[in-house]
């Protein structure tokens, strides 16, 4: 049985937001990686707090691409990552499994997801949802494959 190849995009993103933040894209055979690191904390609020911004990756080889979401991120503040989800996006839909939810204030946390993408473009974000006002996102990876 004849399989059709998967394109593999990776994107790194390192740190928080910030002024001083530094940007790295590279692209090679079947890969693209982005990386952006900072060090400024992102204050979460009640709803939904975007962790990156929103990336668009383009599906080029084959009728599918597959990607998966590494991500961790540390919070500080009162209640830490307690009553909080860690969801990736694309096209607006969360990646499967769907989004985790932590119980405990133990910090860092690190979630895995994955997606299977049509051909074309696609957008790709990392956000977290809080059921109130509290604590700083202080350190965050995420990295598309």
């Amino acid at each position: 049985m004849r399989t059709r190849p998967l394109l593999a995009i990776a994107i790194v993103l390192l740190g928080a937001t910030d002024a001083n933040a530094h940007r790295f894209r590279w692209t090679g055979p079947g890969m693209t990686v982005l990386s952006h690191s900072g060090q400024t904390p992102i204050q979460i609020l009640a709803g939904w707090n975007d962790i990156d911004i929103p990336r668009s990756l383009e599906c080029r080889l084959g009728p599918k691409c597959a990607i998966t979401f590494l991500s961790t991120i540390c919070v500080t503040g009162t209640g830490g990552i307690k009553n909080k989800e860690l969801c990736s996006f694309v096209d607006r839909r969360t990646a499967k499994p769907n989004c985790t939810f932590f119980d405990t204030a133990s910090s860092p946390v690190t979630v895995l997801q994955h997606a299977f993408l049509g051909r074309g473009k696609h957008m790709v974000q990392m956000r977290l949802n809080a059921t109130e006002a509290s604590g700083a996102i202080v350190n965050w990876t995420v990295v598309y494959t």
